[in-house]
């Protein structure tokens, strides 16, 4: 395979990737009422719970951009999709709010890789149309964002409980996960 047909290969499996990244993003502000009814949490408990994931995202975005840098970023790509991917099985099967508020911080752990890991490899491979490139990648994170608004709801429709629509949206990341 010649380095121009490896890197556009690279673009499409990150590009599925982030589309998956996104949907991480979305998963606990969508289900949040269904999450806030259950536990009968007030809305400053709502709000901590995604509060803590976007904080640990962002802080982990920091960290992770340096070990990409240190250990190369597709062993952290693939590391994040487990860490995300297993922390939602785990927030699946919780049974306190502290419990899901701790899972939250490892869901946002693991998506906090793939943003700083994912375009530093890309500007790597990409020496031009490096415009392109980032915009088909940023198209599919919003084409996750829409299938991931548009699945939850078709899954709440069909009457499933929140954790049961979380324990299957963390398959896809676990099978992806070595693909990086």
């Amino acid at each position: 395979m010649s380095r121009k047909d490896a890197a556009v290969n690279t673009l499409r499996i990150t590009s599925f990737g982030h589309a998956l990244s996104d949907m991480y993003w979305l998963i606990f502000p969508i289900l949040l009422p269904l999450i806030r009814k259950e536990f009968s949490l007030s809305y400053t408990q709502a709000g901590l719970l995604i509060t803590a994931f976007t904080v640990t995202t962002g802080l982990g975005s920091f960290i992770s951009g340096y070990l990409g840098d240190r250990f190369g970023q597709r062993i952290i790509l693939s590391g994040g999709f487990l860490i995300a991917s297993l922390a939602l099985i785990l927030c699946a099967n919780i049974s306190f709010y502290w419990q899901l508020l701790l899972a939250s911080l490892l869901v946002g752990a693991g998506a906090s890789t793939f943003h700083p890991s994912t375009i530093a490899l890309l500007m790597n491979l990409f020496s031009e149309r490096r415009g392109r490139v980032l915009g088909t990648f940023m198209l599919s994170g919003w084409i996750g964002a829409a299938v991931m608004l548009t699945g939850v709801s078709y899954l709440a429709g069909r009457m499933l409980s929140w954790r049961q629509i979380v324990f299957i949206l963390a398959w896809p990341g676990l099978i992806f996960a070595p693909f990086f």
